[in-house]
């Protein structure tokens, strides 16, 4: 008698290791990742058979296949960790090139290589595409050429931000800073987003419009490393902090079709990017983000689509080995150990542009001085465009404290203005939120309770501390003028001269 098709398939794929992540079942062909049920394993399962068999399985034995496949992955096989692209283990960072040898990159404190038998897994799903093959000592020069990059300092955390994708979450802890790329029409904001994406986890496609669902976002961080999203002019509240969530590490859940209790469950942490035209930011959000400034392009140095990419893909292999080498270098200085007075909220990413900064030879300080500044700068972006917060930027310049109610202040600072909360409670949430803006303005918030209820009290910082910018301030008959607060934006230019030297790496064989 002849066997069944559907046990053909299971006696072709028995050769095969299963395993499951977070109840996901998959096939493991090397060291890929097949889910159980998606497309690549259904085409890798027909592949098999048809290599065997000499014709396509049909419909009805793949289901009975995949269906005793799962049950197998799920009861009868390891728990493994499963990587999309990039993963971090022990110590040593492995970069998935993605191409059909399956090449994975391993890179250390001593170089990057090739990697043997790597103790770790990759996901292949649907739209991944390969990386080359990178060339060592490789280069960063031809990058910057790619970029409209308004300052040095916004070059540093652009490259710092790469260098924490590529060395993604030692101990799967920490999370990842938020890319936020401004500029004016013209800056080639979406084509700078494409080249990040395409030198680093490559995909298509390349980047994608704001999902309307928060399921959809979810599910698009599980299928790949890097999230772009492309012509941001709105993010509102809910996609905000779900976007949050995902850098930092986070989870969704949502039911079934047609079940009662069984859910479907996402946990992801990806590096994210946004591009677009500025738009309204929570204070959660903005501090969890990197923005990067793009001139725009003037005529005389704007290129074809077809004259740019041929660049960029001619100059990726030495693009990729030069952002392994600083990496290598980075975590040999990371090793040495970090020291620093303070951190800002990004605590996992400054501490380690540190060591990038000394890795790149730049200017002592300077990449953790930007950092700073930049989130500065977000916070004082944010007061602008909240009333709330400016009104009680200008009380507080005027009277310099406040100690009463929220009902108290909402009548001090009360304006007809669109955004103006409606009611003393309101009032209250958002001064909550955005203390830490407050903050930034050079204003202290203490907050206390009584028998009349919760007291803010409101006050100006010591002199030594940020000043509040006269930027924010209604302007009133009378008014003494406030020297405006100096730019934020000033930093060292890059020194080029302390460059390790980059033949301390060992080449891929």
């Amino acid at each position: 008698m002849a066997k069944k098709e559907s046990n053909q398939i299971l006696e072709l794929v028995s050769k095969y290791e299963l395993c499951n992540d977070k109840n996901r079942p998959y096939i493991i062909d090397g060291n890929r990742a097949l889910l159980i049920g998606g497309k690549d394993s259904k085409d890798f399962l027909s592949f098999l058979f048809f290599e065997e068999i000499g014709r396509t399985p049909s419909d009805t034995a793949m289901k009975e296949a995949l269906q005793t496949l799962r049950g197998l992955a799920q009861f009868r096989s390891d728990e493994r960790q499963i990587y999309n692209r990039v993963a971090a283990v022990d110590g040593k960072c492995y970069l998935d090139l993605c191409d059909k040898k399956n090449t994975i990159i391993v890179t250390d404190s001593k170089g990057s290589r090739i990697a043997k038998n790597p103790p770790v897994i990759f996901a292949r799903t649907e739209g991944m595409k390969p990386l080359p093959l990178p060339e060592f000592p490789g280069t960063l020069e031809k990058l910057k050429s790619f970029f409209n990059i308004k300052s040095d300092t916004d070059f540093q955390l652009l490259i710092s931000w790469m260098e924490s994708c590529l060395r993604g979450r030692p101990k799967n802890r920490g999370s990842f800073a938020m890319l936020n790329i401004g500029g004016p029409a013209g800056a080639a904001k979406s084509t700078t987003a494409k080249i990040i994406t395409f030198l680093i986890d490559p995909a298509s496609p390349e980047v994608r419009t704001t999902p309307k669902e928060v399921r959809d976002l979810f599910i698009a961080a599980s299928k790949r490393y890097i999230i772009s999203f492309d012509n941001i002019s709105a993010l509102d509240r809910e996609m905000q902090d779900c976007c949050c969530s995902i850098a930092t590490g986070g989870g969704f859940a949502r039911k079934e079709n047609y079940t009662d209790m069984d859910e479907t469950i996402f946990e992801n942490c990806n590096p994210l990017i946004f591009n677009g035209i500025e738009f309204s930011r929570r204070p959660d959000f903005a501090d969890r983000c990197i923005d990067i400034e793009l001139d725009e392009i003037k005529p005389e140095h704007r290129l074809t689509e077809e004259e740019l990419w041929e660049k960029v893909e001619a100059a990726r292999p030495e693009i990729l080995g030069g952002l392994l080498t600083l990496l290598s270098n980075s975590l040999r200085e990371f090793e040495k150990g970090i020291k620093t007075d303070s951190l800002p909220r990004l605590a996992d990413f400054a501490k380690f542009t540190i060591a990038v900064e000394r890795a790149a030879g730049w200017t002592h300080g300077s990449t953790l001085r930007a950092l700073n500044e930049n989130q500065q700068a977000a916070k004082s972006e944010i007061s602008e465009g909240t009333p709330a917060i400016k009104n009680i930027a200008q009380y507080i310049s005027e009277h310099k404290t406040f100690t009463g109610t929220a009902s108290e202040l909402f009548e001090l600072i009360k304006t007809d203005a669109k955004d103006f909360p409606k009611n003393p409670r309101a009032l209250s949430s958002i001064i909550q939120r955005n203390i830490g803006v407050l903050n930034a303005l050079g204003i202290t918030v203490e907050k206390s309770r009584t028998t009349t209820g919760r007291i803010f009290s409101i006050m100006t910082q010591d002199a030594n501390d940020a000043k509040i910018p006269t930027s924010l301030f209604r302007e009133k008959e009378g008014n003494n003028k406030i020297e405006a607060a100096q730019n934020l934006r000033h930093c060292d230019i890059c020194d080029n001269s302390n460059i390790p030297d980059w033949d301390e790496l060992s080449p891929v064989n």
